[in-house]
């Protein structure tokens, strides 16, 4: 088994107190600690636990949408993927 950190993204829709929101703030912090590299984009703004996740070393990026129709955030993702491409991406939606 590779000793290489994996990048693995995680997708969520805002960074508000939900329920997938805070099963990220609780198992991210874990998987980091056994190789992998996560990372958390929110298709809409900021939030609380946004703070939670960076104050637990998590890198969080907000695409910054502002409702169902609005394309940026999808734009945005795009541009991020062909950047620098995950191993996985998981979606909390």
């Amino acid at each position: 088994m590779s000793r290489d950190l994996q990048p693995v993204w995680h997708l969520v829709v805002g960074l508000t107190r939900g329920g997938a929101e805070r099963l990220l703030v609780d198992v991210l912090p874990r998987l980091a600690a056994h190789g992998q590299e996560p990372r958390v984009l929110a298709l809409k703004g900021w939030g609380p636990v946004g703070d939670d996740l960076e104050k637990a070393g998590i890198p969080v990026t907000a695409l910054g949408g502002r409702g169902r129709g609005d394309p940026r955030p999808v734009w945005s993702l795009l541009r991020l993927l062909r950047k620098e491409p995950p191993v996985r991406m998981h979606a909390h939606l």
